[in-house]
């Protein structure tokens, strides 16, 4: 149960069953209720889920209850969880490691804590301000004075505080791109393997996002992450930078045979999907979530 499955196979079977999967969670006549068969019940299922997870939109299973069992020990049922953003019925775990997080009031899979996360430009630091890096754990008797994720007066950045939005060999959110990951000891905090953090982050020459992007049975990875805008569809949305609330399109100037953006031409280096206007990144808007009818 708990080692990671092959997700390549995994996504190539989800591929090619997808069709016969919703063809069955749309049949009117159901099987079995799936927990009461678990309790010894013998019950038609009146509700049927596609069940997905992290690693592909191709759903991977369907999940047929009745609808006394919806709800009764998970949502919908125990193992299973319904994303917040998504609306999509979503595999807890594969391995010891969880494919969800809490955000607020908001339960959401990775997949969707990733998106909005990476997305929020609050969430990026400029390496030129990091000056120490700290491993602190939350306390909850410190009421408060906790040692945040970064404090840009100290320079600190204490990588306990990483949010855990990444899970092994899931798929990168569009536009990001991996640096550097280092192993921790999860029970003492002692670095397992990877280089110096500090010395990494110096390197950068553009803001990054550090992430817990692997959670293993006594381990923990934290991976440093930075913008990587897509080649062939650069400017694809709306774009807005740090301490700007506009949100603006990039729109290419046959007149200068340049992109620009808020009336301001783009600095080198977009042909290679790197956007930044004055030397500062743009970061695309997330498209508005549509409701499910």
């Amino acid at each position: 149960m708990w080692a990671l499955p092959d997700i390549k196979r995994l996504n190539a079977n989800a591929a090619s069953n997808a069709k016969k999967l919703k063809r069955e969670a749309a049949r009117k006549q159901k099987p079995q209720c799936a927990r009461c068969e678990c309790f010894g019940r013998k019950r038609r299922a009146e509700v049927s889920f596609l069940v997905y997870d992290i690693f592909s939109d191709d759903p991977k299973d369907v999940l047929h209850l009745c609808q006394d069992c919806v709800g009764m020990s998970g949502d919908p049922w125990e193992g299973f969880f319904t994303c917040a953003d998504c609306a999509r019925v979503m595999v807890e775990n594969y391995t010891w490691e969880r494919y969800d997080v809490q955000l607020g009031e908001d339960r959401l899979c990775l997949a969707c804590a990733a998106e909005r996360h990476f997305s929020d430009p609050a969430n990026w630091i400029d390496p030129k301000l990091v000056q120490e890096v700290v491993l602190a754990r939350y306390q909850s008797s410190r009421n408060g004075e906790n040692v945040p994720l970064f404090d840009p007066a100290t320079g600190v950045l204490n990588i306990a505080r990483c949010g855990h939005f990444l899970g092994v060999e899931q798929p990168l959110p569009e536009g990001i791109k991996f640096v550097e990951n280092f192993e921790f000891d999860s029970l003492d905090g002692h670095q397992i393997s990877g280089g110096d953090v500090l010395e990494t982050i110096g390197l950068l020459g553009e803001p990054f996002c550090p992430v817990l992007d692997a959670g293993y049975q006594f381990a923990v990875s934290i991976g440093l992450y930075v913008r990587r805008w897509p080649v062939q569809k650069p400017f694809k949305g709306l774009f807005t930078k740090a301490g700007d609330n506009r949100a603006c399109p990039i729109t290419f100037s046959k007149r200068y045979n340049a992109p620009r953006w808020a009336g301001i031409a783009l600095d080198d280096g977009w042909e290679k999907g790197i956007l930044r206007i004055e030397g500062n990144p743009l970061f695309q808007v997330p498209a508005p979530i549509k409701e499910a009818a």
